[in-house]
């Protein structure tokens, strides 16, 4: 008796639907980008219109009024950041929840894959990761010490990182809102067009460091996202890249400025922060292990 092997026949998808699945992992981005605008300009002009009616000024006074404008406009940046990041993550994770085929995975089932093996891999990474980031800086401050400059003034302007809202949104909202944007949607996206989890990662890497919307943060936000991506890959679920995204930012935002206060910003204490949490990031990522068919 002939005996015949069942065989599974994965359709490889056509360049059309590759050509698709590449757009659409742009599209997520693009669309954040455009609803960030939206939403710091509607908080923008509100703020604006209830200061002209709290302190009508001289129109024809060009100085007061580009001085009232400046003073608004940073005002209201926190407020405009925070509106985004409400309004993204609920944009995003809607479109993150329809994104997967049926049956959806639960909820509870990627809490269980949270067990203390993992989360002590993605706590140690996301400490990691951020005194990777500041050493990154570091050696970009040598390297490009007038964007850096820029960056530090722009962010001690803008009162990154001591105003409450900002430390909500950057801390809580923003990891969320990142990853179904840049894990959920558009690594899945690619890996679909590409059919290689290394080149979706890499992708996805690019576009996280790119919504940064600068050089200093976006060098080293490929770095956390490519990291980012691995577990996810690894875990199959957003969760544990959205612990460690909400690590890296709380430790960047309350903790770590404290013990990093005194390292002078060179290429030795630079290089010092880049290698040494590498070392023990890929330790944690091998002791991870690879995903489990």
């Amino acid at each position: 008796m002939q005996e015949y092997e069942n065989r599974v026949t994965v359709r490889k998808p056509s360049m059309g639907a590759r050509t698709g699945y590449f757009f659409l992992s742009l599209a997520p981005v693009a669309a954040c980008v455009v609803l960030q605008v939206i939403c710091v300009f509607v908080v923008l002009v509100g703020a604006l219109v209830l200061a002209l009616l709290k302190t009508p000024i001289d129109y024809t006074d060009i100085a007061a009024v580009e001085a009232m404008y400046m003073e608004v406009a940073l005002g209201s940046a926190p407020a405009g950041m925070l509106a985004y990041h409400v309004v993204g993550t609920l944009v995003f994770g809607i479109w993150y929840y329809f994104s997967f085929r049926r049956p959806r995975p639960r909820l509870l089932d990627s809490i269980r894959k949270l067990n203390l093996k993992n989360l002590i891999i993605t706590v140690v990474c996301g400490v990691g990761l951020c005194f990777f980031a500041n050493g990154t800086v570091c050696i970009e401050a040598v390297l490009m010490p007038e964007i850096v400059e820029d960056y530090i003034e722009m962010a001690e302007t803008a009162g990154l990182g001591t105003n409450v809202l900002t430390i909500v949104a950057s801390v809580v909202l923003a990891p969320i809102g990142e990853e179904f944007i840049c894990r959920g949607l558009a690594q899945k996206y690619a890996k679909k067009c590409f059919g290689r989890f290394w080149i979706a990662n890499l992708l996805q890497a690019l576009l996280f460091g790119l919504i940064h919307m600068n050089w200093v943060q976006g060098i080293y936000a490929f770095a956390i996202g490519l990291v980012l991506g691995w577990l996810v890959e690894r875990y199959d679920t957003i969760l544990p890249a959205i612990l460690l995204h909400c690590v890296v930012n709380f430790s960047s935002t309350v903790w770590v400025g404290y013990v990093l206060g005194p390292v002078p910003m060179n290429l030795v204490s630079g290089l010092i922060l880049v290698i040494v949490p590498s070392v023990l990031i890929g330790g944690m990522l091998i002791w991870g292990g690879k995903k489990k068919v």
